[in-house]
């Protein structure tokens, strides 16, 4: 992904006046920019929305959309600012203390995530599952492990789900979703381009998504019909991402459950089902 700051800097001298106009409110106030509609911004700085447009295009865009995504990832990036402030979370009394260390800051992103996620939320998501024609969940990297793991689950509830972690495939789903399908979207960080840009594909084809991820206020968070996040901001807890792992987790074995509530004698069914295979494929000690 390009970096909008640092094609500013490279290519400022060829911008216009009015083009460098718009790249010193992109310097300046980065987040103004990313929330702004371009009619404002227009106002705010006395040019016309086509230099805004063409600036943008100059800086190597398709316009101003891919501009702000891109420039989004690099003002509301948990995953940057964690790095930021790793040294901060580095055990102080070397090994002795990375197990107590690693324990403590899963049970605080725990915590938190209990304090700041519904149930009607889950409850909610669960219904529109329930009612979905086919469902199909998705992610990238790490995100992609996660999408298996809820795949995993819903699947035992004898749900109509399919696990899409190719991009291309991904692209497909987002053009051939029907409006009485729903695409569930993990994206831990609530950044990452790809992703934005197959939500932003579904939900112009009309079907209905549910975002989970780790951050409430991230530009993903847009392109969801329903959000699942425990972060209010971005946290320092842990420098690597299995500590945010382990939240995202937790939101799945509720989503799990929610439904096994509502779905009754369904969910006894299905889980019958499952002992009865498990029992079958068991080693029983006899010979």
């Amino acid at each position: 992904m390009k970096s909008c700051l640092k094609q500013i800097h490279h290519e400022y001298d060829r911008l216009s006046p009015s083009e460098k106009i718009f790249a010193d409110m992109v310097i300046k106030r980065p987040q103004a920019v990313v929330e702004m509609p371009i009619a404002k911004i227009a106002e705010a700085l006395g040019i016309a929305p086509s230099t805004i447009i063409g600036a943008a295009k100059k800086l190597g865009f398709d316009g101003l959309r891919t501009f702000k995504l891109s420039l989004a990832s690099e003002v509301i990036n948990p995953i940057e600012q964690r790095k930021q402030n790793q040294e901060e979370d580095v055990p102080e009394n070397g090994q002795e203390d990375i197990l107590h260390h690693v324990v403590r800051t899963n049970c605080e992103a725990l915590e938190e995530c209990g304090e700041s996620l519904s149930q009607g939320a889950f409850t909610s998501a669960a219904r529109v599952l329930m009612d979905a024609g086919q469902i199909y969940v998705m992610g990238i990297g790490t995100s992609g492990i996660l999408a298996r793991e809820l795949h995993d689950y819903l699947f035992r509830l004898r749900l109509p789900i399919t696990c899409v972690e190719d991009q291309h495939y991904q692209l497909l789903v987002a053009e051939r979703a029907k409006k009485t399908d729903c695409v569930i979207v993990i994206s831990q960080s609530g950044v990452n381009k790809n992703i934005i840009e197959v939500c932003e594909r579904i939900r112009a084809n009309g079907c209905r998504t549910i975002g989970l991820s780790n951050f409430m206020e991230t530009p993903f968070a847009k392109y969801t019909d329903l959000y699942l996040a425990p972060f209010h901001s971005f946290s320092t807890l842990h420098d690597n991402n299995f500590s945010f792992r382990i939240p995202m987790l937790c939101m799945i074995e509720t989503l799990y459950y929610t439904l096994a509530s509502l779905m009754e004698e369904s969910y006894q069914t299905a889980m019958e089902e499952h002992q009865a295979l498990v029992a079958k494929t068991a080693l029983t000690g006899e010979k």
